[in-house]
């Protein structure tokens, strides 16, 4: 499979390539700079190019984990090209999901904001452990990434907050707390709180509590280097090689 990189410049683009070359059964085609300068690349025979369009004509799948400003572009000559994406852009809005969704009925598409197998799997306990425990258990979602994150709450603590609100019935907006600085009441029933912790090196911390009056369950994933996200979307890429369009999640990868 040949596999391009767009930002490979960057802190993720460079594990995936690192993945990338070190797997025997993909072999990296073209790598797509944006936004920083590529230095340090030990890349012998591999074009690298600020050209999107020759990242996509160059390669079978295109793994993306740029920018959210840059995602129209990626999808725009994807659609043109009918070439698969992988995407683990971090920060992405509404606005950008509506783009996937849209951009996924040309297609195939592994959107995830956490490519981790483990967080996978974490997601879905989520959703069900929310729709087993009555309201009586108060969710609550912890995350804490390093200094250097933009966004916050972090993509992953956002989703896992949608699985828990799937799993209640409930809808996620109008019942997300993100800030309770500027309000003097009581917990709402179905209030999904966040907190955010940002320092250091952090590659990824998330827990989702269910907490109720006599008892405590915590669902709990740490990311112990950032190579677990690499890995996931090489797995992802390998996976969504012969499926139809559509926008797929790192569970469906799973088969879960």
């Amino acid at each position: 499979m040949k596999i391009g990189v767009l930002g490979g410049a960057g802190r993720m683009g460079r594990l995936v390539i690192q993945k990338v070359l070190e797997n025997s059964e993909a072999q990296l085609s073209v790598v797509g700079i944006h936004y920083q300068k590529c230095t340090g690349l030990d890349l012998p025979d591999i074009p690298i190019t600020t050209h999107i369009q020759k990242v996509f004509s160059h390669s079978d799948i295109v793994i993306d984990f740029t920018k959210p400003e840059a995602l129209q572009d990626h999808l725009e000559s994807a659609m043109e090209l009918k070439k698969p994406m992988v995407i683990g852009t971090t920060g992405l809005i509404d606005a950008h999901r509506c783009l996937i969704k849209e951009a996924g009925k040309h297609i195939p598409i592994v959107y995830a904001p956490n490519m981790s197998l483990g967080l996978a799997l974490m997601t879905k306990l989520t959703e069900q452990m929310a729709a087993i425990l009555d309201t009586s258990f108060d969710i609550e979602v912890l995350e804490a990434h390093h200094r250097y994150k933009t966004d916050a709450p972090s993509g992953t603590a956002l989703a896992l907050g949608n699985a828990a609100a799937k799993g209640r019935n409930i809808p996620f907006s109008g019942n997300a707390c993100f800030d309770r600085t500027h309000r003097s009441s009581p917990r709402f029933k179905d209030e999904i709180g966040f907190a955010v912790l940002r320092g250091g090196n952090i590659a990824g911390d998330h827990q989702v509590f269910f907490i109720s009056d006599e008892e405590t369950l915590t669902l709990s994933h740490r990311a112990l280097n950032r190579e677990v996200f690499a890995k996931g979307a090489l797995k992802a890429a390998f996976w969504l090689e012969d499926k139809k369009p559509g926008v797929y999640t790192m569970q469906d990868v799973l088969g879960i």
